[in-house]
């Protein structure tokens, strides 16, 4: 007796012979073999122990790394590669695990029981009092899933199988629950913010689907390392498979596959396989988001490496991600940088020149995405415009500055214009800081062959000459456009670094020499103290004060709900 099977990133059906209890397939990478012995369910005993381990989770590729190296140093989950030795962050980071924590020890309990979530988030890790508060809105309102008759299960639905050069695993991580008879399996994938504002791609989708509906459910590897540990017995196969997005914000829940597992099956096929194969097999660097969790990044030659970037010494210290921002919000409130550094949700409403200044950003992005020249004019940006209006009490505050826009946009020049980029990341690693530094130029283009970085802002504009250039919201940001210019981060001299601005006095474009040494020092007075305190700073402390009147944290922060009522006293 004989069923098709599929098993592993990649692999081909095959036929599992029940009398013998094991299964014969074959698996990416396996090309001259025709079939590996790989025992099924029953047993949770493999052979080769000693094979180096491919482990593909759903969201690779997608949501979790798109940098080809970074993906393949992290699906290689055997393979070592020396860093320095730097140490540990005294605060966790991983909120959606400590949710996953919380629930582990309530979930299927009478509903009257009552618990002090936050005394239990608090035992998840070394969380500040706003995770903690966060971590506890999300146990509150997380879907009662058991009302559908649904419990949780203990463990990840994985696909396992080996090569006679390697053993592969596919999985996806979220949170399993199933039906008392096994009919019903069900992936819930979680996200910080609302469901539905962010849908996952459709390979994450695909894969997830596919490993629920066929994987063996395992127990996480007791190290990275090691393999997935198949649970002992035999799983019922299941007749229906759901994957839903849960938003741990505020419990909102959307359903992103329902079906059987042949379907689950045919959706991997055409949308899952080909990313699950891609993401192992390596390629170019993109140096960006995913260089401070790549392990290959202290030996990386794509990455900028400019030592004394920040003008910090401390190669030891946690690696960490740095950016203008980051350091804003230090310097106003250093639990509001570390709350935005782990992309902690909020849905509190934006001040309205906020508002403003993201509603420009979203058009002008828009309009220079495109391959129109003439994409900046009032009419086409106004088009553009109602494509998304904006909130009545602003709008017409939007379409004068976009107006302001149109007289000094880059392609309203007669210059030769070419390689226009909106938002690039541009990436650098400082070592002697131990952190990677990451901006995104409103806009990066070439004039007459030469590169031009451009800030767009709608912020008050300062005095002109140098006195005053870095006395306005916006100076962390420029001043680390500045530095980052100087160092070289770009591969290729900038040839100057544009500043405009958009106010109520109309239009104002400011050129910065970024080899000026006057100004590169100013830039360096300007990051450096800054840099050091968060750099320093381990325990990311609240400063109630004038920053709570506009952090989108407030909700969760304890402190700054005590500074609203002494205010308001």
């Amino acid at each position: 007796m004989s069923e098709a099977l599929e098993a592993g990133p990649g692999t081909a059906a095959c036929a599992v012979d029940t009398s013998h209890r094991t299964t014969r397939y074959s698996l990416p990478g396996s090309v001259t073999s025709p079939g590996i012995a790989v025992t099924d369910r029953s047993s949770p005993t493999y052979p080769r122990r000693s094979l180096p381990i491919i482990r593909v989770n759903a969201g690779h590729g997608s949501d979790e790394g798109t940098c080809a190296h970074f993906l393949q140093a992290k699906t290689h989950v055997t393979e070592r590669n020396e860093r320095p030795r730097r140490r540990k962050e005294r605060r966790s980071d991983f909120l959606i695990k400590a949710v996953f924590g919380v629930l582990d020890l309530i979930e299927g309990e009478e509903p009257q029981q009552s618990h002090d979530l936050e005394a239990l988030a608090a035992q998840q890790g070394n969380f500040g009092p706003a995770e903690i508060a966060w971590i506890a809105n999300a146990v509150t309102t997380f879907p009662d899933l058991a009302a559908e008759g649904l419990r949780p299960v203990s463990g990840y639905w994985v696909r396992s199988g080996a090569s006679p050069s390697e053993y592969r695993e596919l999985y996806s991580w979220g949170r399993g629950y199933t039906t008392d008879d096994g009919s019903l399996r069900v992936l819930v994938l979680p996200v910080l913010a609302a469901a539905s504002v962010r849908l996952p791609a459709s390979s994450k989708v695909a894969i997830a689907a596919f490993t629920t509906a066929s994987g063996t459910l395992s127990s996480w590897p007791s190290k990275w390392s090691s393999r997935f540990q198949p649970a002992e017995g035999t799983a019922t196969a299941p007749g229906m498979v759901s994957v839903r997005q849960v938003g741990l914000l505020d419990g909102s829940m959307i359903e992103l596959f329902g079906g059987t597992p042949d379907e689950a099956k045919a959706l991997y096929e055409t949308a899952g396989r080909a990313v699950a194969a891609k993401v192992t097999a390596g390629g170019s660097a993109s140096p960006g988001r995913d260089c401070v969790s790549c392990r290959l990044l202290d030996g990386c030659a794509s990455v900028p490496r400019p030592t004394a970037l920040l003008g910090i010494s401390d190669r030891e210290a946690p690696l960490r991600q740095v950016s203008a921002t980051t350091l804003r919000y230090h310097a106003a409130c250093p639990r509001q940088a570390r709350l935005s550094s782990i992309h902690l949700s909020s849905n509190a409403k934006e001040s309205a020149a906020i508002e403003v200044g993201r509603v420009v950003d979203d058009v002008l992005n828009r309009a220079h995405s495109t391959n129109d020249p003439a994409s900046c004019t009032g009419d086409q940006l106004t088009n553009l415009l109602k494509a998304t209006p904006p909130a009545d009490d602003i709008a017409d505050r939007v379409i004068e500055l976009l107006g302001h826009h149109t007289a000094i946009c880059p392609r309203a020049g007669s210059c030769d214009l070419t390689d226009l980029q909106v938002q690039a990341t541009v990436t650098a690693f400082d070592p002697d800081a131990s952190s990677v530094v990451v901006a995104r130029p409103d806009l990066l283009y070439r004039e007459d062959g030469e590169l031009i970085w451009r800030e767009t802002t709608t912020s008050f504009a300062p005095p002109g000459g140098k006195k005053h250039l870095f006395d306005t919201s916006k100076r962390l940001q420029l001043a680390l456009a500045v530095l980052l210019c100087h160092a070289g981060t770009l591969g290729e001299p900038v040839a100057r670094l544009e500043v405009e601005y958009l106010t109520d006095r109309g239009p104002d474009l400011r050129y910065l020499d970024v080899t000026d040494p006057e100004l590169i020092a100013q830039a360096r007075a300007v990051v450096e103290p800054v840099a050091r305190n968060w750099r320093q700073d381990e325990t990311f402390e609240a400063n109630p004060g004038a920053a709570c009147g506009s952090c989108s944290y407030t909700r969760w922060c304890p402190d700054a709900a005590a500074n609203e009522r002494t205010d308001h006293a």
